[in-house]
């Protein structure tokens, strides 16, 4: 991915280069001079990009090998087929002349030097100032920034006389003209920082709150940075500055509108990616519409604000979030509204907001509620406890939780939506009813019963008083908030001495024996006001019987991994109940055998259906794996990863249950009947006296195929997985590697929405960690890159690597393992992509099966194009999958692929015996089937 930012720059100089440090009146430079800053940092000259003969004047780093331009004169208009030279006019301009001395670009100097002098500064500004001894700067080059924020640079509006900077994106990687997108400061209401693509906001770093700005993570506060913001009547400005100057670091806006931070090493010798965004799917703008929150660590994503409603249900419901939210209970405006408080917040979109610098926040309040179109306040300015007032009027758009740190914002309602107690009243009633009613079943003792919804309907009570507690002190009636908490405190006392007693029982939210709402006599609330568990008075001895006790078992069962590690557990299933689940494991239930053991589909008493992987005694994969996946799949949460519904060890049994995926998997789908016709024609040929019939019905046939994966749905599947590595990599909590991505560990649900299954070889890394080494190299030979075959190293490209060969695999409907270039038998199905490609041809690569439509067809040479950049054979060059999301949305020119990894022109054939010489072990499972597939 450096390699898009760092660009080799070929100087075609036939005599020797000339430096200096200033260019006065008359003097030029031809194309092998070029004009050194003092410190030596910067160097300015005539430069052209490999392959090209168009001649650009720009600004890189002179002690870097890897030339890495940070300003381009004219990038919008280089010098064709001639010698380029750059003059400074009597009047001060820098203009530079093509070879038949033709004006290309003229830096438009208004005002008229004296003695006009050009240099550049160790900051990298190119300057022209009127005589060489003085500070008059007449025009400078850090007034009209391209794609690159240097540090000293100021992103910059003038309220007074219009003009004002901003990044824009270079075109193409080996086009500097202005691309599609820009990075400035809009001015609009509250100044904050926003991408856009054209004139459409693309995703926003937020207004400044006094250290930062609100959508910025505190993590990416850098030590060795100082970040300021100013903003008065006249400017607002932008800028940063390195605590030492021998820092080099820079922010590039790259063409497909992602903003990096780059730091140099003198260690490795590379450019290094400190920060990027957007970093995840939240950080688009408005992605869960207007009047919602977007939380990356919920499922679904998008919720909307308390008190509002989705627009479009249907579409809500099925993750088409762009209609937002709208207000169950208009506001009444006079005297009846308040305010709900959220905290740790990105701000929403301020383009509309009104603010004021010296108002408090309880003026800001009194203010908004005088205003029937206010709907949100804040404070300004957090520092030293807070100052200034932030107005919001209409909707609220673009609000998010932040991972670590956010701000604090109070959402305006109509007073009933503030009511807790009224509108928690009816669920409190149904979850006594509900709890009594299966208490009456689970129960042996019915003495207790009247015991047991006495001490329920406390508890009620007890959720309640905490919530109004914590709104009457949100909302400064701290008399109120006194009493409710002297209630909480009684009740509390109430429940510690029923625990001394021993007659508490907690059950955890997770739970499969009830509905997802009901929790053992506790029916979680609509608007999440209500704990995820109940704490319910019942006599333990009496409860405890063993028939009725798996619900309790399961909490006390796990004996086979640290305390640390139990509450990453979801579920424990007592071994019992999925013996009786599958059928005693029978062969009829049997889905496919994959390296970790046999797969079995079950039903649950409550009619669930379910997967189960059972370890195999003889497996290649052991207690560590097992354990490594559940830890894993117990903290992530993604709508576009399988979901562990929980595990079970029992002696020497260890199952893995999950949700039941009933449209098998991706490779069924891909390979399924290509493969059930080449296994029926090979077993006519070996026993021909034999009679075989093709039962094709059985799977699927070609026609039904094509319904079910047409290329809507290939798009769909191909972006699932995309996002769902992006989640890996880098929106989860830690990032982490899946090292065996391959077809048929992606399943298919009902939607045919994609799941990434199979952790067991995923490995976790650290924040600075970029990749790792193992002499144990596992995975599936086809998939791997070839880093990870020969070295055994592996980072987040590996699965780059892997994921662009499913793409390849899915369009073309080929095994990338096992094909053979029909034209060139020593190609594999990249070299055979590659060969397409280069050739000009690589709509021959469509898969038969799927029909194309001449209006895709550029749809499909984009994902052609995306597979190819993630295949390339040196890792440094494939793109992150935060690039790959953006390139197969976005309309931009993706960068030229180089040649994949694997691909030789002659042999592309790996010697797999190699492993056993040099790890300790390699797993070939390319013909098994899925540990979870549906089969």
């Amino acid at each position: 991915m450096l390699m898009m930012y760092t660009t080799l720059f070929c100087f075609m100089a036939t005599f020797s280069s000339q430096h200096t440090v200033t260019i006065t009146l008359n003097q030029s430079l031809q194309f092998n001079d070029t004009l050194v800053s003092l410190d030596g940092t910067f160097e300015a000259g005539f430069f052209n990009f490999e392959n090209s003969r168009h001649q650009y004047f720009g600004i890189w780093y002179k002690r870097i090998s890897a030339r890495t331009v940070v300003w381009v004169a004219n990038r919008d208009v280089p010098v064709q087929n001639s010698t380029a030279v750059l003059k400074l006019t009597d009047q001060g301009n820098i203009v530079i002349l093509d070879g038949s001395r033709g004006r290309v670009w003229s830096s438009n100097l208004s005002r008229i030097a004296g003695k006009p002098v050009m240099q550049l500064l160790k900051t990298g500004n190119l300057v022209v100032k009127d005589g060489e001894g003085t500070k008059n700067i007449l025009w400078q080059s850090f007034d009209y920034p391209g794609n690159t924020f240097l540090p000293g640079m100021k992103l910059k509006s003038n309220l007074v006389t219009g003009p004002y900077n901003y990044l824009t994106s270079w075109r193409d990687t080996e086009d500097p003209a202005q691309g599609e997108f820009s990075y400035r400061i809009d001015i609009r209401g509250m100044p904050q920082l926003v991408t856009a693509k054209g004139a459409t906001i693309w995703y926003r770093a937020g207004s400044w709150n006094g250290y930062l700005f609100t959508g910025v993570s505190w993590q990416r506060m850098h030590r060795f940075l100082n970040f300021s913001f100013e903003s008065t009547d006249k400017e607002v400005s932008y800028e940063y500055e390195t605590w030492n100057s021998s820092i080099l670091t820079r922010t590039v806006l790259n063409p497909m509108g992602s903003s990096e931070r780059f730091l140099w090493s003198d260690e490795t010798q590379s450019w290094l990616t400190i920060a990027t965004r957007p970093v995840d799917e939240c950080e688009y703008y408005a992605v869960c519409g207007v009047n919602s929150n977007c939380n990356i660590n919920d499922f679904p994503i998008c919720k909307c604000l308390q008190g509002f409603i989705p627009k479009f249900q249907a579409k809500w419901d099925s993750s088409d979030w762009s209609g937002g939210c709208v207000r169950r209970i208009k506001l009444s405006c006079h005297g009846g509204d308040g305010f709900v408080k959220y905290s740790g917040m990105k701000l929403p979109d301020t383009s509309s907001s009104w603010f004021n610098k010296s108002l408090s926040l309880e003026e800001c309040k009194t203010l908004c509620l005088r205003n029937c179109s206010c709907t949100a306040y804040a404070n300004l300015d957090i520092r030293d406890g807070g100052s200034g007032c932030l107005l919001w009027f209409d909707n609220i758009v673009d609000m998010r939780n932040h991972t670590d740190r956010g701000q604090e914002i109070y959402i305006r309602l109509d007073i009933s939506e503030l009511c807790i107690f009224c509108s928690n009243s009816i669920a409190c009633i149904i979850s006594l009813i509900l709890q009594k009613y299966i208490i009456c079943y689970v129960g042996s003792d019915r003495n207790e019963w009247n015991g047991i919804l006495l001490s329920s309907i406390i508890e009620c009570f007890l959720f309640h008083f905490i919530q109004n507690a914590v709104f009457s002190f949100s909302n400064l009636e701290y008399e109120m908030g006194s009493f409710f908490c002297l209630l909480v405190l009684l009740i509390t006392f109430h429940s510690f001495t029923q625990y001394l007693n021993k007659r508490i029982i907690i059950l955890f939210h997770s739970t499969n024996f009830l509905h997802s709402r009901i929790k053992f006599g506790f029916v979680r609330s609509w608007n999440n006001h209500l704990p995820y568990y109940l704490l319910s008075s019942v006599n333990y001895e009496k409860f405890m019987s063993p028939t009725k006790s798996e619900i309790i078992k399961k909490l006390i069962h796990w004996k086979h991994m640290k305390e640390t590690e139990e509450n990453d557990i979801q579920t424990i299933f007592d071994f019992s109940t999925i013996d009786i689940a599958t059928n005693h494991f029978s062969d009829r239930n049997k889905l496919g055998e994959g390296g970790f053991g046999p797969v079995y589909k079950g039903i649950l008493e409550d009619g669930q259906e379910i997967a189960v992987k059972r370890l195999s005694k003889t497996s290649r994969q052991g207690t560590e794996e097992f354990k490594n996946e559940v830890k894993l799949m117990a903290t992530l949460q993604h709508r576009n990863l399988v979901k562990l519904l929980g595990c079970s060890i029992q002696q020497d049994e260890k199952l893995l249950i999950y949700e039941f995926m009933p449209n098998r998997s991706l490779d069924y789908f891909i390979f399924g009947l290509r493969f059930h016709a080449i296994k029926f024609i090979a077993l006519s040929l070996l026993l021909p006296s034999c009679s075989f019939h093709a039962n094709v019905q059985t799977d699927f046939s070609d026609t039904m195929r094509g319904k079910l994966l047409d290329w809507t749905r290939c798009f769909q599947i191909i972006e699932g997985i995309a996002r769902g590595l992006l989640y890996l990599h880098q929106d989860s909590t830690l990032r982490i590697i899946h090292r065996d991505l391959k077809t048929s560990n992606i399943l298919l649900d009902i939607n045919m929405i994609p799941k990434i299954s199979d952790f067991g070889l995923a490995r976790t890394f650290g924040g600075d960690q970029a990749e790792a080494n193992t002499n144990r190299v596992m995975g599936t030979y086809g998939y791997m890159p070839p880093e990870y075959v020969v070295h055994g190293s592996f980072s987040t490209k590996s699965d780059v690597f892997s994921y662009g060969v499913i793409v390849l695999e899915i369009i073309s409907g080929r095994k990338n393992r096992g094909f053979r270039d029909p034209h060139h038998n020593h190609l594999n199905l990249l070299g055979h992509v590659w060969r397409l490609w280069t050739e000009e041809r690589p709509l021959e690569l469509i898969d038969d099966m799927l029909d194309i439509d001449t209006t895709i067809s550029s749809e499909i040479l984009r994902r052609i194009h995306v597979g190819l950049l993630c295949v390339q054979e040196n890792p440094e060059n494939r793109p992150n999958m935060s690039s790959v999301v953006l390139m197969l949305n976005g309309g931009t020119l993706l960068p030229k692929p180089r040649q994949p990894g694997f691909y030789t022109g002659k042999d592309n054939t790996i010697d797999t015996g190699s492993c056993s010489k040099h790890r300790e072990r390699c797993s070939v499972n390319e013909i098994s089937i899925s540990l979870l597939e549906a089969r």
